[in-house]
């Protein structure tokens, strides 16, 4: 059975970049995905699956915590 890679680009180099600019900006380079920080953000959980859609690309949401972990 042939084994389907694919890949995403995580937006935490590029925070400062819009989201809808790093979404074209990812399916422009060829990757599959977006990962993307969910943590307070200006645009709507909405307005970020839009665009998604438009772009073609599948979601990773990035998970961080504050402080030390046991």
């Amino acid at each position: 059975m042939p084994i389907k890679i694919l890949l995403a680009k995580s937006n935490w180099e590029v925070s400062t970049t819009p989201l809808p600019r790093f979404m074209e900006q990812c399916k422009a380079n060829g990757f599959d995905g977006a990962e993307i920080y969910l943590a307070p953000r200006e645009e709507s959980s909405e307005s970020i699956r839009m665009g998604l859609e438009k772009s073609g690309l599948f979601l990773i949401a990035q998970v961080a915590s504050q402080g030390t972990t046991p």
